[in-house]
């Protein structure tokens, strides 16, 4: 390993999302609600930002934007150059996901269990579509044409542009997170104690045109961490230190 002269960087608060990448840049969010941007090659501090409330989930990038919602309802977009806000807008309710983005349009799930599009550089909302259950952060997802979010017990998909219902897929047990990887959603799922095994995670891999199972792969136990991925990847953390993955 070559060390990079800059990192590590120390964060006194600690951090209070997951760590953010694009566009040559790394945000973060810490524990005072200071939202940071360092350059990626050198570790050098871009700029910070006071979000003034408590971050619904890690910062996006998109279009040399990034963007960032809050507890209080805000969603806030900054330049990714130099931290300078370029807009921000009001949900009717809190905003409970990290905000999805692709060139313009915006995603995110809210407290009163709705799921919002939004075009930003209009300021208008383009569609609302009923999760049936409010969703967290890392439970809502791009997949194909489809955004797909964790309702109750079940996956339920919209069409990204419409945000017409485009299916929905029951699953048993607690859906905890699901990540996507071009047309597939991948599924944690968490199964409780039964009389002769111990409670359990199961990753189930679904397709997102018509959410129809793909395939799916049992831990022995209840594992340490969150399921990641990137595009040709999916990762697996496991209880007895493997990280497992998947193509």
């Amino acid at each position: 390993n070559v060390r990079v002269s800059g990192w590590p960087v120390a964060l006194g608060s600690g951090a209070a999302t997951e760590l953010a990448v694009g566009d040559g840049r790394l945000a973060v969010v810490d524990g005072n609600g200071v939202l940071h941007c360092w350059e990626q090659a050198s570790g050098y501090r871009l700029w910070g930002a006071s979000l003034g409330s408590a971050p619904s989930g890690p910062p996006t990038f998109d279009r040399r934007l990034v963007h960032i919602g809050t507890a209080d309802g805000r969603l806030l977009v900054f330049d990714a150059v130099d931290g300078k806000s370029v807009g921000i807008l009001k949900s009717p309710a809190a905003i409970t996901s990290r905000i999805l983005a692709n060139r313009g349009t915006l995603w995110f799930a809210g407290g009163d269990g709705m799921l919002r599009a939004v075009d930003f550089d209009a300021g208008r909302v383009l569609w609302t579509a009923p999760i049936g259950r409010v969703a967290t952060d890392g439970q809502i997802a791009l997949a194909g044409n489809s955004v797909i979010a964790i309702g109750e017990k079940r996956l339920v998909a919209f069409d990204r542009a419409t945000g017409e219902p485009r299916g929905e897929l029951a699953l048993e047990h607690e859906l905890r997170r699901l990540d996507a990887q071009q047309r597939r959603v991948f599924v944690e799922v968490r199964r409780p104690k039964e009389r002769d095994r111990a409670a359990h995670d199961a990753l189930v891999a679904v397709d997102a045109n018509d959410l129809s199972i793909l395939w799916e792969f049992t831990l022995d136990a209840v594992g340490p961490g969150r399921l990641g991925s990137d595009e040709l990847v999916v990762a697996l953390p496991s209880a007895s230190g493997d990280v497992i993955l998947f193509r």
